[in-house]
């Protein structure tokens, strides 16, 4: 199983890291993958012979192409996406400095 993790604008920056620990980590295959290529190419991201996945992240829960490649994964592949909140970002009301 390959792990595919994705999310849009900084959000896809998480993904890109978390694939390249997980994968020095465990030696399993996962890669970062834009939420909007999942959308425009999805058979290019998730080829037919093999089973994946999906673990989505979004900073608000709300970004539309997040939102629609874990639903594209559910409908289309029968898969149950994982869905993880971003931190937000400093100076954003939701934010907390430790000091």
């Amino acid at each position: 199983m390959e792990v595919v993790l994705t999310g849009c604008g900084t959000s896809y920056y998480l993904p890109l890291v978390a694939a390249s620990l997980y994968t020095a980590s465990t030696h399993l295959p996962a890669r970062g993958v834009p939420a909007s290529d999942i959308l425009t190419y999805p058979d290019a991201v998730f080829p037919q012979d093999k089973r994946y996945l999906l673990v989505a992240i979004s900073r608000s829960g709300k970004t539309p192409e997040t939102i629609g490649a874990a639903g594209y994964v559910k409908e289309r592949r029968g898969a149950r996406p994982w869905r993880f909140p971003a931190p937000p970002a400093p100076n954003s009301p939701g934010f907390a400095t430790v000091r």
